[in-house]
């Protein structure tokens, strides 16, 4: 948290309504992320957010990153199914989550936007949005660049300059380079390490600002990931995948394949901002594309049993016009429109059963969306104004596939469907004071309807419906020394879009209707110079109101029933799927913990040479919460603490920070499923520590 001149909170600028203000002037949920806490904490990517953001729950899936705000989230592991919490970068929405696995670089700030937003972005988002703003380019040089060694032989490189080329050109560069060269645990059946990774990434801006009114930005990225995190499945320690094949070891595998994930993800943007005296014109143009190239053992066993290859394909084309009144106007509005083009699918998916049979599934779905959305912000009274917007979506999805085995084609499909809907957000706030602000807001979400690419044949599923109501107070004390954030929230959740797994085959479905009550806690607190205190506490009560034939595996050599049964002693491996599927009506849902908490104390201490020493102290605590609907497999409490001690020189440049992340060593799952091979999970980070060189230049 960046303090201000007389050692208060200084205020933090958001573009949340999709133009600067304050964050204390949001009458929303949002959670502003520095690139200081970023360093400070050592949140080195997406999946790390969650340990200084309420409600927000990451999980590694088997090839993605899956986030879930306040309990919502895509459970579905198809990559045509769109995040429900959507990621943008740079105001550029990311479709698929297999891109969304980044080390953070160069980043100024990160929103995290809570309930459905849908009439200030392009894209809608039922569940809310994770916002990475990149810095721009300066035309005054600057240079940081910082080297980091940690334990499990890991380097680290990160190189950032931006200078002007000429009066009214300037540009950047960022480069990432990530190296872990010794894993966390071995492949007993290969004997090879897992859990290692090589990422390397890079990423350049080109700023023209030809007159005062006009302004354009060019951005360009290129990310190469090679690491098998996620993949890496082994059986749930007391249970057996095929053949008997036991836990080996919280961090081990014991899988006849070597797992691996490799993404290529490169992009492109354009933005254009024209202010015609009042009126402001911005026009976003971007493209993406992303191949992943993934292999895993699906049986995660040592019986050559099942191995499963996926060759997936992202190419993504937007186009985004927004109309913005002026910031000071009476009226305070924007309308927008966006169109929005997807290819994504297989190329193929391919399962090997035992050594003889090959099955190769080649699928793609096919996207065309526009949307028309407008919001506006006008004063009813003194110190009272009123929010509404509306959002118009219309969705048209193909979807084209073909199955062979051995050669031999034994299926082919294709089909197309629409989906439209009107969507709003109508919020009311009252400002007490310059420093009490309340409000209280009903929004309408919607997530399309999707195809599944792996299972092409069948129908579309039905969209996802959220509403949602909120009532949230934002205030800061003492001069600005203590902020306290508040709010509560009811959502009625409906046709939400789960995984159904049939043997080698997963399948989406819509099977539920939930309700989730909660609240937020959010504070900062400077209590004297140089100090700085965080925390946040999420209270929260998800549970599903209507869930019955929900898919439910029981464990081979046992009775197959809906209860959660524990393996039996001789049990030959594998699970076997309730036939009719179970009542789930009632349970908690998945990725939903009824508490977690984060605090986080910073300490600047000047040194008589003009020099600083600073210290970090942070403590992330979840409560249980579970990877399945049926609660077959939970994530059981656990808390990370961390700590780095840190120096700088005092002419700000030179930085040596010691640190240190999950220092007790707590064993947690980064992800879990269950499936006709067993309940796997893949392991998340042990402890790690290690240095880091920095040097800034301004």
């Amino acid at each position: 948290m960046t303090e201000g001149r007389d050692g208060s909170i200084a205020d933090i600028v958001v573009t949340a309504n999709r133009r600067e203000e304050r964050l204390q002037d949001v009458p929303a949920s949002v959670t502003a992320v520095s690139a200081d806490l970023v360093a400070a904490r050592g949140l080195s990517d997406l999946k790390a957010l969650n340990e200084a953001v309420p409600s927000l729950v990451l999980v590694r899936s088997a090839t993605s990153n899956t986030p879930f705000l306040r309990g919502i989230g895509a459970a579905a592991a198809s990559p045509s199914n769109e995040p429900s919490v959507a990621t943008y970068v740079d105001n550029v929405y990311i479709p698929s989550n297999v891109a969304t696995v980044f080390d953070f670089n160069n980043i100024e700030r990160i929103e995290v936007l809570r309930g459905p937003q849908g009439t200030l972005f392009g894209r809608n988002a039922v569940g809310g949005v994770l916002h990475v703003i990149t810095r721009d380019p300066t035309a005054t040089p600057a240079m940081d660049m910082d080297l980091t060694y940690a334990n499990y032989d890991t380097v680290v490189a990160n190189a950032y300059a931006s200078g002007g080329i000429s009066d009214n050109l300037s540009v950047n560069f960022a480069g990432h380079i990530a190296d872990r060269n010794k894993g966390w645990g071995r492949n007993i059946a290969t004997g090879k390490e897992v859990y290692t990774y090589s990422d390397i990434s890079a990423r350049a801006k080109l700023l023209w600002t030809p007159g005062p009114d006009t302004r354009i930005l060019l951005a360009a990225d290129i990310d190469r990931f090679n690491g098998d995190q996620g993949v890496l499945r082994t059986a749930v320690p007391g249970t057996v995948t095929a053949g008997a094949t036991a836990n080996a070891g919280f961090y081990n595998v014991n899988n006849n394949v070597d797992a691996r994930n490799k993404v290529d993800a490169q992009g492109g943007s354009l933005r254009v901002d024209q202010d015609f005296g009042g009126l402001n014109i911005t026009s976003i143009t971007s493209y993406r594309s992303v191949r992943q190239d993934v292999l895993y053992d699906l049986d995660a066993s040592v019986v050559p049993r099942t191995a499963v290859t996926l060759a997936t394909e992202v190419d993504t084309f937007s186009q985004e016009l927004q109309l913005k009144s002026a910031p000071k106007a009476p009226v305070r509005w924007i309308l927008g429109a966006f169109y929005f083009n997807d290819k994504t699918g297989y190329a193929p998916q391919g399962v090997l059963i035992g050594t003889t049979t090959q099955q190769y599934v080649n699928s793609r779905q096919s996207t065309q969306s526009f949307a028309l959305y407008g919001q506006a912000t006008f004063e009813l009274f003194d110190r009272t104004s009123l929010t509404a917007g509306l959002r118009y979506t219309a969705d048209k999805r193909k979807i084209e596939g073909r199955t062979t085995v051995n050669g031999i084609q034994t299926l082919s499909a294709k089909g197309d469907t629409d989906f439209n809907k009107m969507t709003w957000r109508l919020s009311l706030d009252h400002r007490f004071t310059n420093d009490v602000m309340a409000y209280v807001s009903y929004n309408r979400g919607f997530k399309s309807g999707v195809y599944d690419v792996t299972s092409y044949f069948n129908p579309a599923v039905a969209p996802e419906i959220l509403d949602a109501y909120e009532v949230g107070l934002k205030t800061d004390w003492f001069d600005r020394h203590l902020r306290v954030n508040i709010s509560a929230f009811h959502y009625d959740y409906s046709d939400i879009q789960v995984t159904q797994i049939l043997g080698t085959t997963a399948i989406t479905v819509n099977a539920a209707k939930a309700r989730v009550n909660g609240a937020e806690l959010e504070v900062t607190a400077m209590p004297v110079e140089g100090l700085s205190l965080t925390g946040g506490l999420s209270l929260l009560d998800a549970k599903y109101k209507d869930f019955r034939n929900g898919p439910h595996f029981s464990p081979n050599g046992a009775a197959a029933t809906c209860a959660i049964i524990d393996y039996p002693a001789n049990a030959p491996g594998g699970q076997t799927q309730v036939a009719g599927g179970c009542d789930f009506s009632g349970n908690r849902m998945i990725f939903s913990p009824p508490m977690t908490v984060n605090v986080a104390a910073n300490y600047t201490l000047n040194l008589a040479n003009g020099s600083d020493l600073l210290f970090n102290l942070s403590y992330f605590h979840t409560a249980r919460f579970y990877f399945e609907p049926d609660h077959s497999i939970a994530q059981n409490p656990y808390g990370l603490l961390s700590a780095s001690l840190g120096w700088r020189s005092a002419d700000q440049r030179l930085g040596l920070r010691l640190w240190g992340k999950n220092l007790t060593n707590e064993q947690y799952f980064a992800g879990a499923n269950s499936t006709s091979a067993g309940r796997l999970y893949s392991a998340a980070e042990p402890r790690t520590y290690g240095f880091t060189l920095s040097y800034h230049f301004d």
